[in-house]
């Protein structure tokens, strides 16, 4: 389950190990975003390929998205982020609402 703060980042609930991974703009989280803020989370439900996870998360400061290499003896796997901002083209940086299309 994942869940986003107002200031905390992101955390998963690992069921499993009953615990949190907290996810946030420090350089020594596993998945640094580019906001502590987390407005909307957005998983894709048409991944090209089906061995990864991406989501796409909306923050205070830029939409990031994460492709995370699902894998059996890994709890996460590999991830790498992507994070999009005005630089980009994007009209704000606030993203509050993510939907996805195909």
């Amino acid at each position: 389950m994942w869940i986003g703060t107002n200031g905390g980042g992101l955390n998963l609930f690992n069921e499993a190990e009953n615990k949190f991974t907290h996810f946030t703009t420090e350089e020594n989280s596993l998945i640094r975003l580019s906001g502590n803020s987390i407005y909307s989370i957005c998983e894709s439900k048409f991944p090209e390929d089906h061995n990864k996870t991406i989501l796409w998360i909306g923050t205070n400061n830029g939409l990031n998205k994460i492709v995370i290499e699902n894998s059996v003896d890994k709890f996460l796997g590999s991830a790498t982020v992507k994070t999009f901002s005005t630089l980009n083209g994007l009209p704000d940086n606030s993203i509050k609402t993510i939907v996805e299309r195909q």
